[in-house]
């Protein structure tokens, strides 16, 4: 398809409760490993491609005469494996940017760390330490990272994020699976560095969507989120409400369902 002729992707409410729920419904069925048949359909990867080229290319960048904030003094940084495509990379593009700094691989760093290594969640008790030590992430491609050698990376503050939902053009609408510019402003969202946040995401025609589609769980892990303990909670909580909410969508189709064809509904 020529560029001049780009299908755009339709406009979606982000505050309509049917398409967003369709989002978190697909994340969690993936998770348990449903049938595909029994996914909402979403716009597909290439459909979000091109929405997101067509973005990009109105995007503007982010200012460079901002006023200087205490949030926007947070030192962001990444160890890139060389594993994604370097046309849809993210971390590269961050790089490209100088929106963050690279670290050579084996180099120790004692901030806090976004990696799928970690044990405890990101939580508010990580504020002082992101903002005195920085924060940083692991490039890696997600079908390769059990091929990443741990023992290269020095690192004393690993953090998992909690259950986010990517709206990255390559994992969109799967759950956890976040690009390096996601997982970076996830937390700095929860730990209250707004600003910053959006800032790191302004040059991706997509990153508004992420923020739009995990509104309500940033909020929720930014307010309440205090330890990994309380993450943990959270995130089950949240898991839960969702999963009882679409058994209740299909309980209410099935009810639909018989009534259509003039059965006696189930007790």
């Amino acid at each position: 398809m020529a560029p001049g002729n780009r299908k755009k992707l339709p406009q979606r409410n982000a505050g309509s409760v049917g398409s967003i729920h369709d989002v978190y419904a697909r994340a969690l069925r993936l998770s348990s490993g449903a049938p595909a048949q029994e996914i909402p359909e979403i716009p597909s990867a290439s459909e979000v491609h091109e929405a997101a080229d067509e973005g990009e290319r109105t995007q503007p960048s982010p200012s460079t005469d901002r006023p200087a904030s205490a949030d926007s003094r947070v030192k962001l940084f990444t160890w890139d494996f060389n594993q994604c495509d370097q046309k849809r990379c993210t971390g590269r593009k961050l790089l490209r940017m100088k929106l963050i700094q690279p670290l050579k691989i084996g180099q120790s760093f004692a901030g806090v760390v976004l990696s799928p290594f970690g044990r405890s969640k990101l939580s508010l008790e990580d504020l002082e330490l992101v903002r005195t030590r920085g924060l940083a992430v692991i490039d890696c491609s997600w079908n390769k990272v059990d091929t990443v050698n741990q023992g290269q990376l020095s690192v004393k503050h690993a953090r998992l994020l909690p259950f986010l939902i990517a709206a990255n053009p390559t994992h969109y609408g799967r759950p956890f699976e976040l690009s390096c510019v996601e997982a970076l402003a996830a937390a700095l969202q929860i730990l209250g560095m707004v600003n910053e946040a959006t800032r790191i995401l302004a040059p991706f025609g997509w990153g508004r969507n992420f923020l739009e589609i995990n509104a309500s769980n940033l909020e929720l892990y930014g307010t309440q989120g205090h330890t990994s303990a309380d993450m943990e909670a959270l995130e089950q909580r949240f898991l839960s409400g969702v999963a009882a909410e679409n058994e209740e969508r299909r309980a209410a189709r099935r009810q639909l369902d018989y009534q259509d064809i003039g059965a006696e509904a189930p007790t």
